[in-house]
């Protein structure tokens, strides 16, 4: 056999095993496009199946009833992904050994994306944030998140630290604001101001406030008394809601405010300030 043949031989061969492997992937391809296809025609069999059905679920002992048609509107939800994953006997109740308590709420917004959170309680809404955790009702549970959280502080700036034969008055521990010994906490040089940064937009009208009373030797505990407040939603522009009221330095004091929404509370004085003590009591909005 010449030289020539022999390499046209390998060449015919070299082409008819690449034929070979291309026709082999492009039937493993053809099988699971098939398998696929049928998968997607028993789930559609299914879902046809289900169109003006009622799911059975019980819960702590109590039956709640809900349509496909609605189940099939919130298709991240634990019940819409049990009943389409086909493991779930769909013929007898669904049993969740949880309490039925706020139950009837998950239904309801199911139905109608609406829920009336202002006469439930606080321990209540908890409750229910947990169980929209446990189903998957996002939307619930992202909102609920977001509102039962606490007014906490992140940052502040100030003026400037007092200093007086080498001792600082107060730690300068935005955290120690907590405290309502108010003998820690931030005081400013004058002309005196500081902005604290809130957690998240909070709407208020009042606070709790109390000077810092750490060393009467160095520092008067009113100094701050009639400070303006003001509260901005971007630090630039500023509403002013009301004053730090006299007082606040012998014991702590509500000071009323003109509601607003904010993300910063500044608190601004032409004198020495100084906080021992802040509690800003957001209003529950639900």
């Amino acid at each position: 056999m010449t030289s020539g043949l022999k390499d046209d031989l390998i060449q015919l061969k070299t082409r008819l095993d690449t034929i070979e492997n291309q026709l082999s992937g492009q039937m493993k391809e053809i099988e699971n496009r098939e398998k696929k296809w049928k998968s997607m025609e028993e789930k559609a069999e299914r879902i046809y199946s289900y169109q003006n059905k009622i799911f059975y679920f019980k819960v702590g002992g109590k039956k709640f009833g809900i349509s496909h048609n609605t189940l099939k509107e919130n298709t991240d939800t634990l019940f819409f992904q049990m009943i389409d994953s086909g493991r779930v006997d769909l013929n007898n109740e669904i049993f969740f050994d949880r309490s039925p308590k706020m139950f009837p709420l998950i239904m309801e917004y199911l139905r109608t994306k609406e829920i009336s959170y202002k006469n439930i309680s606080k321990a209540d809404l908890q409750i229910l944030k947990e169980d929209a955790d446990y189903y998957n009702v996002t939307e619930i549970s992202n909102y609920l998140e977001e509102r039962l959280k606490e007014i906490s502080f992140i940052r502040y700036e100030y003026s400037g630290p007092y200093l007086f034969k080498g001792e600082t008055a107060g730690n300068g521990i935005l955290s120690d604001l907590s405290d309502k010994s108010c003998l820690k906490g931030i005081c400013a040089n004058r002309p005196g101001w500081i902005i604290i940064e809130l957690n998240s937009d909070w709407e208020f009208d009042s606070l709790d406030i109390g000077g810092w009373k750490g060393n009467s030797t160095l520092w008067y505990a009113d100094n701050g008394a009639g400070a303006t407040i003001m509260t901005s939603l971007n630090k630039e522009e500023w509403k002013n809601v009301g004053t730090i009221p006299v007082g606040f330095g012998t014991k702590v004091v509500t000071a009323k405010l003109t509601k607003s929404v904010a993300k910063f509370i500044k608190f601004n004085h032409v004198e020495y300030l100084g906080l021992g003590y802040l509690n800003i009591k957001k209003i529950e909005n639900f």
